[in-house]
C-alpha cells in the first residue's frame, strides 16, 4: 500500500519489489489482501468495543487492563508444577489435584508482607537457588544440605525431607499449645509447604506459620546456621508489626503473642 492506504498499482508494485507479473496473479494478491484486511478490522472493531464497554462499567478500570496485559504476556508456568507434582506426590490420588490458583494467592491472602509474598513467588516458581543448583554453574564447591551436610540440597530436601527442617517442623506444631494452630497430625509435604491450602478465615493463621517457617528456613540457609525454635519465634515476633493490622488473624496473634 502507498502512502494514502491506497493499494499500489500494478507498475508501482513490480517496481518496488522488483517483479514482474501477470494482470491476474496481481489482482489476486489485491483481492486476498483487501479481503484479510476486512476481516482484521470487523474482528478488532469488535473486541475493542466489547472490552471499552467493559472498561466503562468497571468500578476499577485500572485493576481491568492490568490484568488484560497480565493475560497476553504470561504463561502457566508448567515446568514447575510438573517438578512439585512429582516431589510431593510421586503417586498422585485421584481427586486430590493441586488447584494452583489457590496456591499462588494463598500469600497474598494471609500476609500483607511484602517480603513473604516475594519469598513465596520465588518459592513457588522453585527461582532460590539451592546448592544443587549453585554445583552445576559452578558457584558452590559442592551439593550437600547446608543443614545436614550429607545429602544432595534440592529445594524439596531443604524444605521438607532434612532432618534439621523436619525438626523445626515439628517445633512449630508446638503452637497447637497455645491454639493458634488446630489439630492437624501428621503433618504433610503438601499442606507444610502450602500446596494444599485452605483458605478459609479460621485456617488462615495456619497457613501463615507455615509461610513464615518457609521462609525462616531460606533465612537459616543464607545464613548457614541450623533452624531453631527460638529464632522462628523471634522472627514471628517482628512480623507481628505488620499483620496486627490483619483482621483474619487479629484475635490469633492475642493468643499466640503471650507465649512467644
Amino acid at each position: 500500500m502507498d502512502n494514502s492506504d491506497k493499494f499500489l498499482s500494478s507498475s508501482s508494485f513490480e517496481s518496488r519489489y522488483d517483479l514482474q507479473l501477470r494482470p491476474l496473479n496481481f489482482f489476486g494478491i489485491i483481492a486476498a489482501a483487501r479481503c484479510l484486511r476486512r476481516q482484521n478490522t470487523v474482528s478488532s472493531s469488535s473486541k475493542y468495543r466489547s472490552f471499552f464497554s467493559k472498561f466503562l462499567r468497571s468500578a476499577k478500570p485500572s485493576k481491568l487492563i492490568y490484568n488484560k496485559l497480565v493475560l497476553s504476556k504470561s504463561e502457566h508456568p508448567l515446568r514447575s508444577q510438573g517438578k512439585w507434582c512429582r516431589e510431593i506426590c510421586p503417586e498422585p490420588e485421584e481427586g486430590h489435584e493441586i488447584n494452583w490458583k489457590s496456591v499462588y494467592l494463598l500469600a497474598f491472602e494471609c500476609t500483607k508482607s511484602s517480603k513473604l509474598r516475594v519469598f513465596n513467588f520465588k518459592f513457588l516458581h522453585r527461582r532460590l537457588s539451592t546448592n544443587d543448583f549453585l554445583y552445576k554453574i559452578g558457584l558452590s564447591d559442592n551439593d550437600k544440605c547446608t543443614f545436614c551436610k550429607r545429602k544432595t540440597e534440592t529445594l524439596f530436601h531443604l524444605f521438607w525431607n532434612c532432618e534439621s527442617t523436619q525438626l523445626l517442623w515439628n517445633h512449630v506444631l508446638w503452637l497447637q499449645t497455645c491454639q493458634v494452630l488446630t489439630k492437624i497430625m501428621p503433618l504433610r509435604a503438601d499442606t507444610a509447604l502450602g500446596m494444599r491450602p485452605d483458605t478459609s478465615k479460621l485456617r488462615l493463621p495456619i497457613n501463615f506459620a507455615f509461610l513464615v517457617t518457609k521462609y525462616h528456613i531460606w533465612t537459616c540457609k543464607q545464613k548457614e546456621y541450623s533452624p531453631n525454635l527460638s529464632s522462628f519465634l523471634r522472627l514471628l515476633k517482628n512480623i507481628h508489626e505488620i499483620e496486627k493490622g490483619n483482621k483474619a488473624t487479629s484475635k490469633k496473634w492475642e493468643l499466640l503473642l503471650p507465649h512467644i
